[in-house]
């Protein structure tokens, strides 16, 4: 659970570092692709990932709750 918590942190930081990096010029492509554009492609869907993780932790809650609280007996 606290992994899949952390998740939307995650991605919003590594799209904030990739976006400053990119205004620092610090990216290059190995192919004829515009950084710029690359970084902001990159940037968004790591946002994206970050709301469907948040989404997730949320689906998750009930059901963990509740087998944190489960022992196997026989």
């Amino acid at each position: 659970m606290q992994l899949v918590e952390r998740l939307p942190q995650t991605f919003e930081q590594l799209a904030d570092v990739l976006e400053l990096r990119a205004r620092e010029g610090a990216i290059r492509m190995d192919t004829a692709e515009d950084p710029d554009a690359a970084a902001r492609a990159a940037a968004e869907d790591l946002r994206a990932a970050a709301a469907e993780a948040h989404q997730l932790a949320r689906h998750l809650t009930q059901p963990a709750g509740a087998l944190f609280s489960m022992a196997h007996h026989d």
